[in-house]
């Protein structure tokens, strides 16, 4: 498909939407804690080159912006066998897509236990929403 752009639709100035992205990175990931102005203005320098650089795009309404970008990753379909080989071959996957510029490998709807086994290799557990488009 062809490349999306981002349109403002409202007269909100830089200042504004750079209000409203700063009042987003308090709930952004990290280790729960709120982070200082310094933390909040390099998240945000960082939201602004992503978009600059056409890694992201802002959409800005009446009373509020939204930045999103387009996530380049790699689910686990099907795998059996020796758990330890398994993770040797993740690993070995992992490594080679990252190279490629993959930067998600995801496991859908997995069993506890492999929650478990994976944990010390990285893998966590994630909620969030999703729409398909």
């Amino acid at each position: 498909g062809g490349r999306v752009r981002a349109r403002r639709t409202s007269p909100a100035g830089p200042g504004q939407v750079r209000a409203w992205i700063e009042q987003s990175t308090p709930r952004s990931p990290g280790d729960g804690s709120p982070p200082d102005d310094e933390t909040v203005a390099r998240m945000v320098a960082g939201v602004g080159q992503d978009i600059s650089e056409g890694h992201a795009r802002l959409w800005v309404g009446e009373a509020s912006a939204v930045v999103t970008q387009p996530v380049i990753g790699e689910r686990v379909w099907h795998a059996g066998g020796d758990m330890v080989d398994i993770v040797a071959q993740m690993t070995r996957a992992s490594e080679a897509l990252k190279k490629a510029g993959v930067h998600r490998l995801t496991i859908e709807r997995t069993r506890k236990g492999w929650a478990k086994a994976l944990r010390p290799y990285g893998f966590v557990p994630l909620q969030g929403l999703e729409v398909e488009l």
